[in-house]
Formats: C-alpha cells, sequence, structure tokens
C-alpha cells in the first residue's frame, strides 16, 4: 500500500501503539494529525515525528475530537490533493 502523500489521522497518538503507529507511517511520507488527551506528550511526538522527517504534523489535543476531526479531514486532504 502506498502510504506517501495520505492524510492520517491517529487517536492516542501520544504514547504506546498510537505512537509507534504515528511514527511509522511519518516515515514513509504521510501528513498525520496527532489526536490526544495527552497535551504534552501529544506535543512531544508531533515535534519528534516532524523532526525526524519534516513531513507535516498536526496535534489536536481534546477528549471530545469530533469537531476536530471534521476539521482534519478538510484540512489535509485540501493540502494533500
Amino acid at each position: 500500500m502506498e502510504i506517501r502523500g495520505k492524510v492520517v489521522i491517529i487517536t492516542g497518538a501520544a504514547s504506546g501503539l498510537g505512537e509507534a503507529c504515528a511514527r511509522k507511517l511519518a516515515e514513509r511520507g504521510a501528513s498525520i494529525a496527532v489526536f490526544d488527551i495527552n497535551k504534552e506528550n501529544g506535543a512531544r511526538v508531533a515535534a519528534e515525528v516532524f523532526a525526524g522527517n519534516g513531513f507535516e504534523v498536526h496535534l489536536f489535543d481534546t477528549a471530545a475530537p469530533t469537531p476536530l476531526v471534521s476539521f482534519a479531514v478538510r484540512f489535509l486532504s485540501a493540502r494533500a490533493g
């Protein structure tokens, strides 16, 4: 499956499996939207993933992400073409 250029939304991306997925998918060229209620760890993951490969990473820290998921899909999809 070709990942480069795809938009990926990952909930729980501040640690564990979500963090591992964010890192691996970004390595393969995806634009990542990081969702997690843990703002500090989410910011750390977003910064490290971006610094590691230069691909877009967006951080969303909320316990009720539905409106932000909608925003992320529209925003990142528009950016990805």
